[in-house]
């Protein structure tokens, strides 16, 4: 997203952003899920040489044992990819009843 869209962005839109990054704020752990996510697909495509699916747990980096801690006290990581499409899609409906 550009600065311009930004600007031009209704400011109902850019609270429900605001209020959507509160809850999952765009972090490195972010960003490695959306790696792994890819690697896991692009594995998975190549399945005839893998003796089963791979989930995308096979491909997040540990650092330090974090994620393991993490995991045990929040939301799995399915449920929050559900939350996550779930508020995407609330922020869209939003967006085009203030068009």
């Amino acid at each position: 997203m550009s600065v311009g869209e930004v600007l031009e962005m209704p400011a109902s839109e850019y609270m429900g952003w605001q209020a959507y990054f509160s809850i999952y704020p765009f972090t490195q752990d972010r960003e490695d899920f959306r790696s792994a996510l890819l690697v896991t697909a692009i594995r998975n495509m190549a399945g005839r040489t893998l003796k089963s699916l791979e989930g995308v747990e096979d491909h997040l980096p540990d650092y330090l044992g974090g994620r393991a801690a993490k995991r045990a006290d929040g939301p799995s990581l399915e449920e929050q990819r559900k939350a996550d499409i779930a508020f995407g899609q609330r922020l869209r409906a939003m967006a085009k009843q203030t068009r």
